[in-house]
């Protein structure tokens, strides 16, 4: 349990040139593997088009995280993504497997390998629920993560359907 102040809400602005490399072949020499065609596109607001110039700067990274945590004293971090607050809206659900796996691989070596201040919410592929099972697994056991990112909005079904259970369950056999 912590013991002091922890930043549970840490979004990172994943850099596409550095992410790209974690998706596995073939996707990775795919030629329509652009930032823009990853994910869809968000609600107009969670979006840097339409915010104040500044507010999202493509620059920070791992090393900018430690020197904010280290100058407002707080423990550590909880990251998210944040080009992927819109993976529920991915109708492939093969590709949502493909990038949630990706950006796990990306924030547990880019940051989780770095420093044990960084904590991350994994990505699970929602839309493919037994894959999901698993890379929620994965991420947990083998990664390191506290927990997974649900998409509020996108799919097909509410959170709360049956189907979904299984991943519920999945979470609560890993605490």
């Amino acid at each position: 349990m912590s013991r002091g102040y922890v930043d549970a809400d840490g979004h990172i602005m994943e850099n596409a040139e550095e992410f790209f490399k974690y998706f596995e072949e073939p996707w990775r020499s795919c030629d329509t593997l652009t930032p823009s065609r990853v994910v869809p596109s968000g609600d107009e607001f969670h979006t840097p088009r339409i915010r104040r110039k500044g507010i999202f700067n493509w620059s920070v990274g791992p090393e900018q995280w430690l020197e904010y945590l280290d100058k407002t004293g707080l423990e550590f971090t909880v990251l998210y993504t944040s080009a992927g607050l819109t993976c529920g809206h991915i109708v492939n659900p093969e590709w949502a497997t493909v990038y949630a796996r990706a950006w796990n691989n990306y924030i547990f070596d880019r940051y989780l390998k770095r420093s044990p201040r960084f904590k991350a919410m994994a990505v699970i592929p929602m839309q493919d629920v037994p894959a999901a099972v698993l890379e929620l697994r994965r991420a947990v056991n083998d990664l390191g993560m506290v927990g997974a990112y649900l998409p509020s909005n996108g799919l097909k079904r509410h959170l709360s359907a049956k189907e979904f259970w299984p991943v519920y369950e999945e979470a609560q056999k890993l605490d």
